[in-house]
């Protein structure tokens, strides 16, 4: 077995990463999904400060 990653190997775990990613924003509810975004833009979550 060879010490270092093929090409393949990285576009592989590349994709499944990616494939991981998309399913769990797909599955995600729209309230968290906005809140999500409200920490992601630096505005803090609808529930920061309540």
């Amino acid at each position: 077995m060879p010490d270092h990653l093929s090409l393949l190997d990285l576009i592989s775990i590349a994709a499944a990463a990616v494939e991981l990613l998309i399913a769990t924003v797909w599955r995600m509810p729209a309230a968290v999904m906005a809140d999500w975004l409200d920490l992601a833009a630096w505005r803090g979550g609808a529930t920061v400060g309540v």
